[in-house]
């Protein structure tokens, strides 16, 4: 005859728990080692117990269950449909629990688990910006530092804190809203109807006074574009132009100094 031990040291076999309550262990229906009754199916380990006679679970949860050993998930995301966001397979100050993104632990085999929240977004909540979502699935984001357009104010804006100051409003109220890289691309394709210089001094507050800028106005100095990881010049329309810099921008005086700044890429991609 089988000898039945404490799960939490061994496992000689084990019958299935179909949530009679016997095992307050658990929450809901997993595998345990108990004297079986003659009619019960018997299995050797846990795995092939969980694989037979609860297919529709989460392997490695119906698992450690069925061990009495802690399951800290996988701590990848899944999505939340009542939050419209994706949050992590992890357990609120757990193990795994390094952003304070965790949602609850997947049980249930079917549910589809990303390894990124942009993944996740894109997957399941196709109908949100991809870029938007994620943020707002991140707490620690401080938002996606893209452009969108306010056609009240007639000028793009930045979805950064708005204690940045500048161009930062904070993320669009729409979560479908469409987002650009730069303040250049806001502009020309959302308020085109509007010149360029003037779309991007109402979006950087910065005036576009005649300058060395070469077209657009401009200081002419070098700053990083941290989206491209490249170094543009501070003016509109010209040869290097990467539109006007924000006040949070440095400028250098010239391509090399400021490629100083982004070391790791190669000199002769560094600048436009």
């Amino acid at each position: 005859a089988p000898t039945y031990v404490n799960p939490v040291i061994a496992i000689d076999r084990v019958n299935p728990d179909m949530g009679n309550g016997m095992w307050t262990g658990v929450r809901s229906i997993a595998c345990k080692t108990v004297s079986a009754e003659n009619w019960e199916t018997l299995y050797n380990d846990a795995d092939s117990c969980c694989e037979a006679r609860l297919p529709y679970k989460n392997s490695d949860w119906c698992k450690e269950t069925s061990l009495g050993n802690s399951y800290p998930g996988t701590g990848k995301f899944y999505v939340d449909h009542a939050s419209k966001i994706c949050v992590r397979d992890c357990v609120s100050g757990g193990t795994l629990d390094g952003n304070n993104d965790c949602g609850e632990i997947i049980e249930d085999g079917y549910i589809r688990v990303y390894g990124t929240t942009l993944e996740c977004c894109k997957a399941e909540l196709g109908w949100k910006n991809a870029d938007l979502c994620a943020s707002e699935s991140d707490p620690s984001s401080t938002g996606t530092l893209q452009f969108y357009v306010n056609q009240q104010e007639k000028k793009c804006v930045q979805d950064c804190p708005t204690i940045g100051g500048g161009s930062c409003r904070g993320p669009p109220k729409q979560s479908t809203a469409q987002l650009f890289a730069t303040a250049t691309d806001c502009c020309e394709e959302k308020l085109s109807w509007l010149s360029l210089a003037k779309c991007l001094e109402a979006t950087t507050g910065i005036p576009t006074a005649p300058g060395g800028g070469g077209g657009g106005g401009g200081s002419a100095k070098w700053y990083v574009d941290w989206k491209l990881f490249t170094c543009v010049k501070d003016c509109v329309g010209g040869v290097s132009c990467g539109g006007l810099k924000g006040t949070w921008d440095i400028g250098h005086p010239s391509a090399n100094s400021c490629c100083n700044m982004i070391s790791w890429v190669p000199r002769d991609e560094c600048a436009r």
